[in-house]
């Protein structure tokens, strides 16, 4: 669901000035500013006053706010939770029962002007398919996008190599921490090693600045101005005609 002109809705806590257009100034009063009863776009106060409208709101309605994720609310226990995600004038609503969630979106109507957008499809990048018995999370439009953006829509997939699981773990939030605490025991026993090495004598340490360090070619994704400065450090060139 969308609530149309969201920060319209919110009330402001401190009394908020702002000058007259131009066009708008009436002769003698020049000197004269307008004080606004409610917030605009653009208004720095704006975002805080619709979010403390709409918290608000949410709880007299019987939610309660995650504690630790603010952007998520929850009515009701266990298998009759209903659950919420807000993201600034948009709501993800999900529930097995759809009687529940329809009763929630005639609530939100009566204290906002909304709009009900149907089932989930698209959200901050993400891609959801909803079928019968699943529901699938992909991030294709997102990669094409970062490909397309850098030209290397016709590169070869496997041509700069990364880590394996480390990429897009947004919609793989079941592997994300695991991931996460893998690579950082990874490094330290990498950090270790090398250190015991050097202290042997068997390697010298060499400082490299950021700028040029060349296994990044093969370890990072790179932006399009990068990786040309990093692989003609490293001697590579392009042997096309």
């Amino acid at each position: 669901m969308d609530v149309k002109s969201a920060f319209l809705n919110g009330e402001l806590e401190k009394e908020v000035y702002v000058t007259r257009l131009e066009g708008f100034k009436v002769q003698g009063q020049k000197h004269l500013v307008y004080r606004l009863s409610k917030p605009l776009y653009r208004l720095r106060q704006a975002p805080q006053a619709w979010n403390i409208r709409l918290n608000r709101s949410l709880k007299e309605l019987g939610f309660r706010r995650c504690s630790q994720e603010y952007t998520v609310y929850t009515r009701g226990e266990r298998d009759t939770v209903l659950i919420v995600g807000v993201y600034v004038d948009d709501l993800i609503i999900t529930r097995d029962n759809t009687r529940e969630v329809k009763i929630f979106k005639q609530q939100m109507m009566t204290e906002f002007e909304m709009s009900d957008l149907g089932l989930l499809s698209y959200y901050l990048g993400i891609e959801v398919e909803q079928k019968e018995g699943r529901i699938k999370l992909k991030q294709s439009a997102y990669a094409k996008k970062i490909l397309s953006q850098f030209g290397m829509v016709e590169c070869n997939a496997i041509k700069y190599p990364m880590e394996p699981k480390l990429y897009l773990l947004h919609t793989r939030p079941n592997l994300s921490f695991a991931v996460g605490m893998a690579s950082s025991k990874h490094t330290k026993t990498r950090y270790h090693f090398i250190r015991e090495c050097m202290e042997k004598g068997q390697i010298m340490i060499t400082f490299v600045s950021t700028g040029e360090q060349r296994t990044y070619v093969l370890t990072k994704t790179l932006s399009g101005i990068k990786l040309p400065t990093l692989r003609h450090l490293m001697g590579v060139r392009d042997l096309k005609p």
